[in-house]
């Protein structure tokens, strides 16, 4: 299966032998006429509107301002420059096919590809202004989503994913010199309707630096650990907002075309409504279908609201949540329990019967993995008990690129308030916080440094308790912008819940789940570490595990029965 998200680019003129586009206008001097105190009374005053994410109109003005001072624009054709990036020149053998089709239908154009490293000293050397904010971007993905318009404004050209398929020459398509957008969607409201997966343009043009500025800006404006999505903070989300101010603005600026949608990007999956979309749901994303990671990428960009369900019974359900995801709800954003319960009580996407949903415990915003909901009052009060006894045994797996001080043993101590939302570890033992660990070197290539994979068992259930053990013993879980360092921004925040064993009512309930996201958790090396070492069919089977590690041991005649 195609991973590319049928960005055929060029396109449905693949099957219709033409293309009919809203032309620019021809070659002229772009006229700079703003004022920012005009634009804030306009906004005030409802002539003028726009909302982007958590920013507030008076901040939306300013970035235009920004955008717009200096020397007018002269407008001109778009380059013959293919631009395409990737981290490093290790480029996976499917994406180095996609990006041939790019070279052979354009073979006049140029073609330049950017690693990370490229990206870094672009930045410093041409926009150093944005190099704070380009640095401070959460995820590797948020700077390589940042720097794409920051390329069409310096060079322009044409940008497109190293996951997308050329189907016809540029020159087909961009004739004119104007920004090219394209929609996806023949829904003009959806969210994601102008991806940024593809786009066109001259040098020069001031929407880039708006549009840059907007990502800035709510960068600075989130809090340290809000988690915004990469579609809201850097991607699709924050581009068709940022067009449509700045279109409102400007009063629909000729010289950014919208390609409608079927265009460019062929495939449009946000028209799957009702039946179809609930089959194809079903057909794509039920929990026995997902077994890669591609597949679970497709099914959480497609579905985001789409709970993946690994364990239900009469009493409980377990979930597999996705990391950096909040689980409680704030101002801004629906918070994943929510989302969850909402998705669950709908009979289109589920098929037994749940008539509400009580949490039972949390999972910290980065943590993937089993997250336990209860299907009644009586369910949550009765695993609250469990919780409270200490009948409830459960399994995290983390990395980390810091050698830990020891290799295993347990972490105790208080845990409490630190600054600006953080927890530390202290030596008092008034409530203590208890973790067991092992820990051992993980080599997942030969040409990387290796990392540290641990298995813990934490005993309590204390706010931030592994991710404040981890750095006490060195070893700062890889992706942990809070307790690691933002040269730590790799994907995602490598915490795993992996397993939860429990019994209800009679049943013993041992729920094993391995994480599905991440380079690291999804490389051959850590598969095995997880399936063979520590969750073997062996280990799972038996009444005791770990049976020969006092550690890790959990055995049924533990568990407090209710």
């Amino acid at each position: 299966m195609l991973s590319l998200r049928f960005l055929a680019v060029a396109v449905a003129l693949a099957l219709t032998g033409g293309l009919v586009l809203l032309r620019g206008p021809t070659l002229h001097q772009y006229k700079v006429q703003w004022d920012v105190a005009s634009c804030k009374r306009r906004a005030k005053s409802g002539d003028i509107s726009f909302w982007v994410a958590k920013l507030d109109n008076d901040a939306v003005c300013e970035a235009y301002g920004k955008s717009v001072l200096g020397e007018a624009w002269e407008a001109g054709p778009v380059p013959e420059i293919i631009h395409q990036s990737w981290k490093n020149k290790d480029i996976p053998e499917n994406f180095k096919r996609w990006s041939e089709s790019w070279k052979k239908l354009n073979p006049t154009w140029e073609y330049r590809f950017w690693t990370d490293a490229d990206n870094d000293r672009f930045v410093k050397k041409y926009y150093p202004e944005f190099l704070k904010s380009y640095e401070g971007m959460p995820y590797p993905i948020n700077r390589a989503d940042m720097i794409r318009g920051l390329y069409m404004h310096k060079y322009g050209g044409v940008y497109a994913d190293l996951d997308t398929w050329c189907l016809r020459p540029m020159d087909r398509l961009v004739t004119d010199n104007t920004v090219y957008l394209a929609e996806m969607s023949t829904d003009v409201d959806f969210s994601h309707n102008i991806p940024n997966a593809w786009f066109a343009s001259s040098p020069g043009h001031p929407f880039w630096i708006f549009f840059t500025t907007l990502i800035e800006e709510l960068l600075f404006a989130k809090e340290p650990e809000e988690y915004i999505q990469p579609e809201q903070l850097t991607g699709p989300i924050i581009l068709k907002q940022a067009v449509d101010a700045w279109n409102s603005i400007r009063g629909d600026d000729p010289t950014i075309t919208i390609v409608k949608a079927g265009k460019v990007f062929v495939d449009d999956w946000h028209a799957y409504e009702g039946k179809e979309k609930r089959e194809l749901f079903r057909e794509k994303c039920k929990p026995k279908e997902i077994h890669t990671e591609k597949v679970t990428k497709m099914c959480r960009e497609e579905y985001p609201d789409a709970p993946r369900v690994i364990f239900e019974n009469a009493h409980v359900i377990a979930l597999n949540k996705h990391p950096n995801a909040s689980f409680h709800s704030s101002k801004t954003s629906k918070g994943y329990f929510q989302s969850m319960k909402e998705v669950l009580m709908d009979e289109r996407f589920h098929d037994q019967s749940v008539t509400d949903l009580f949490p039972v415990h949390r999972l910290d915003s980065i943590t993937s993995g089993v997250l336990l909901c209860a299907k009644s009052k009586e369910a949550a009060g009765e695993m609250g008990a469990l919780f409270e006894s200490n009948s409830v045994h459960k399994y995290y797996v983390a990395i980390s690129d810091r050698k830990p001080k020891k290799k295993m043993g347990r972490i105790r101590g208080d845990i409490l308030k630190s600054r600006r939302g953080s927890y530390k570890l202290a030596r008092s033992m008034d409530s203590p916080a208890m973790t067991a660990f092992v820990s051992s070197k993980l080599v997942i290539t030969e040409s990387e440094a290796p990392v540290y994979s641990f298995l813990l068992k934490p005993s309590t259930g204390k706010t931030h308790q592994i991710r404040v053990s981890m750095k006490s013993i060195g070893s700062a879980i890889l992706g942990d912008l809070r307790y690691g360092t933002r040269a730590q921004s790799p994907e995602r925040g490598y915490l795993h819940a992996a397993a939860i064993r429990f019994r209800l009512h009679g049943e013993d309930i041992n729920i094993i789940c391995a994480p599905e996201e991440g380079d690291i958790f999804t490389s051959a090396a850590f598969r095995r570490r997880f399936h063979e070492e520590w969750f073997s069919d062996e280990t799972i089977h038996a009444s005791t595990w770990f049976e020969h590690n006092a550690l890790l041991t959990s055995s049924l005649e533990e568990l407090g029965a209710i």
